[in-house]
């Protein structure tokens, strides 16, 4: 039986930076980077190694540094999921924004096929409407979230199922109609489904989100930095890092070139 094994306790955190707050933390157990950023890219649900394959050449069609680090730090660190299934409590710190929500919907699709769907519970940041979610946090309040944390429903892992579905498919396929007395993760789930509908094109290329950086664009007189400020500060739900928001900026400069 290997180390991994032995873990009761495995904590699936949302990034790097969460990691660094936690290094000296007194909680117990495993601590594993989901390092992703499935808001954007394929996502393979057919198997875990072709998923790790189709989101590694997704990368390399990015740049080679970015395939580079993707094989040899994000999908070793992501390979330790194979070795969760015999912990006892697996806590998964994820925050309400729509970048954090879509991996926490993948991680509610991947963990129940391991026969873990009653181990499974949600860490999420105290205050929901601060965007800077877990970084606003000391490491006390950080190790105090645990005992605020979420079990996870069935009902909960059906509707993360069928929203990552929704962000994988083309067409909006859901509404906040579907639950009518929702949980708090079933709530957050329904509010990122609307932000992630935004990022959907329509058939003739344009997505609801592309008017907010057409309006930014004058606002800041085409300055990327100002821009990026201003959007992180008022729609900071969506969760997007610069890199995602280049690319926002690109589809819009490309749709407008032709106009």
């Amino acid at each position: 039986m290997s180390e991994e094994d032995l873990y009761i306790e495995v904590h699936i955190l949302n990034g790097d930076a969460l990691a660094h707050q936690l290094q000296n933390s007194l909680l117990k157990g495993q601590k594993i980077v989901f390092g992703e950023a499935l808001i954007e890219g394929p996502i393979n649900l057919n198997s875990f190694d072709l998923f790790l394959l189709d989101r590694l050449s997704y990368f390399e069609s990015i740049n080679e540094e970015f395939g580079d680090r993707y094989k040899t730090k994000h999908i070793p660190e992501l390979k330790k999921l194979d070795h969760v299934d015999n912990a006892s409590y697996i806590y998964l710190w994820f925050e309400y924004d729509l970048f954090c929500q879509v991996n926490l919907w993948y991680l509610l699709f991947l963990l129940p096929k391991l026969k873990l769907e009653d181990k499974i519970f949600w860490i999420k940041p105290i205050n929901k409407t601060n965007w800077k979610g877990f970084g606003a946090l000391s490491t006390s309040e950080l190790e105090n979230l645990i005992n605020d944390a979420y079990k996870i429903s069935n009902d909960d892992i059906e509707l993360a199922h069928n929203a990552l579905l929704n962000h994988i498919s083309e067409a909006s396929k859901m509404s906040k109609a579907e639950v009518d007395e929702p949980s708090i993760l079933q709530e957050a789930i329904i509010n990122a489904v609307s932000w992630s509908n935004d990022l959907k094109s329509n058939k003739i290329g344009s997505k609801p989100i592309d008017n907010i950086i057409r309006q930014l664009k004058l606002e800041t007189n085409n300055n990327f930095t100002k821009m990026f400020q201003i959007f992180c500060s008022q729609y900071g739900y969506y969760g997007l890092g610069d890199l995602q928001f280049k690319n926002l900026l690109d589809h819009v400069n490309d749709q407008d070139a032709f106009l």
